[in-house]
């Protein structure tokens, strides 16, 4: 088993980074255990004992179909745990949009040499330009990627990037994975769902 960690450039210190791995960690034996024998994970006993849910859109940018079926699972797990998701094909996401979204949670590969796959290619161009302030936002992003490839997971690398730039806020670090991410995505949606419990 993969134990998830935080890419070596994301924007912690090495303080923060090994503080999360750690968090990470910590979660991921309870998570899988949980999820093995169908019982409720931690995260969505905290959901259910605070009895508050919230609006959340998911959003996939998919080549291949792998993000958009985790993008379907994260919609599920979250209807599970009280909240209200809308999934979102990211080929109907626009920037101006997002002013109207308070917790967005992306789901995306890397296509060809560091490329956004066909569907999310006019977001990512436009967001990339855009100087439209995002304060109201709170995301997070699922990087899906190959390391055989040079630009790994780098359409979600650039997304996470420039949603920071324009000043929404990462409620979750950014996990990028590699060809093997059903760990990955288990640790990054149970963090989420925790993290969404706190304020509802």
């Amino acid at each position: 088993m993969n134990i998830p960690t935080l890419p070596t450039n994301a924007p912690f210190s090495e303080e923060q980074r090994a503080w999360l791995n750690g968090y990470l960690a910590s979660f991921l034996p309870s998570i899988l255990s949980s999820a093995a024998s169908g019982g409720a994970t931690i995260a969505e006993e905290a959901v259910s004992s605070s009895g508050g849910g919230q609006a959340v859109t998911v959003a996939f940018g998919s080549q291949t179909g792998n993000s958009e079926g985790l993008a379907k699972k994260l919609v599920k797990k979250l209807t599970a745990s009280g909240h209200s998701p809308s999934l979102v094909d990211m080929a109907d996401l626009s920037v101006e949009g997002l002013k109207e979204i308070t917790n967005l949670f992306i789901i995306t590969s890397t296509y060809g040499d560091g490329e956004a796959p066909d569907n999310a290619e006019d977001f990512h161009s436009t967001l990339l330009a855009s100087e439209e302030k995002l304060e109201n936002v709170n995301y997070s992003v699922l990087a899906l990627g190959d390391s055989e490839y040079p630009d790994f997971c780098q359409c979600g690398i650039e997304i996470d990037a420039k949603l920071t730039e324009l000043g929404a806020t990462r409620v979750s670090p950014r996990i990028d994975c590699d060809v093997e991410f059903d760990d990955e995505f288990i640790a990054w949606s149970e963090l989420l769902i925790a993290q969404l419990a706190q304020v509802s």
